[in-house]
C-alpha cells in the first residue's frame, strides 16, 4: 500500500505484486513526473484511489490473465499517460475489467512492450 504517502516530483513506484496480493495506491498526491509501474501477477488486485496526481504522471499496469485493475477517483491533471497492457493468455476471452473514473485517460495496448520499454518490469521475470 502506497498510501498519504505525498509524493513529490520524479518519483518511481514499481510494484509487482504476486497471486493474491493487492495493491492500494491510496492518496498519494503525487506530483510531477512520477512513474507508477504496476505488474501484478493473476489473481493480483491494483487499485490506484485518490491520488490526485498531478502533471506529466505516467501509470503504467500490465495485466495478466485474472488479473483486477482500478483506477477509480484519482484526479488525474494534465498529460498523465496511464497505459494498460494486456498479456495475453489462454482464459483471456473477454476484455479484463479496467475502471478509469472522473477524467483520467486511459490506453489500452494488447502488444506486449518489450523489456526494454519497461526495464523495471521485464516479463519474462514475472513472479
Amino acid at each position: 500500500m502506497v498510501n498519504n504517502s505525498g509524493n513529490g516530483k520524479g518519483n518511481t513506484i514499481d510494484v509487482d505484486p504476486k497471486a493474491g496480493e493487492k495493491v492500494v495506491i491510496n492518496k498519494s498526491g503525487n506530483g510531477k513526473g512520477n512513474t507508477i509501474d504496476v505488474a501484478p501477477d493473476a489473481g493480483g488486485t491494483v487499485y490506484v484511489n485518490a491520488s490526485g496526481n498531478g502533471k506529466g504522471n505516467k501509470i503504467v499496469i500490465e495485466e495478466a490473465p485474472g488479473e483486477h485493475v482500478v483506477i477509480r477517483g484519482s484526479g488525474n491533471g494534465k498529460n498523465n499517460n496511464i497505459v494498460i497492457e494486456k498479456v495475453p493468455g489462454p482464459t483471456q476471452q473477454k476484455p479484463l475489467a479496467a475502471i478509469a473514473n472522473k477524467g483520467a485517460t486511459a490506453t489500452f495496448n494488447h502488444q506486449v512492450a518489450s523489456s526494454s520499454q519497461h526495464a523495471s518490469v521485464p516479463h519474462g521475470s514475472r513472479r
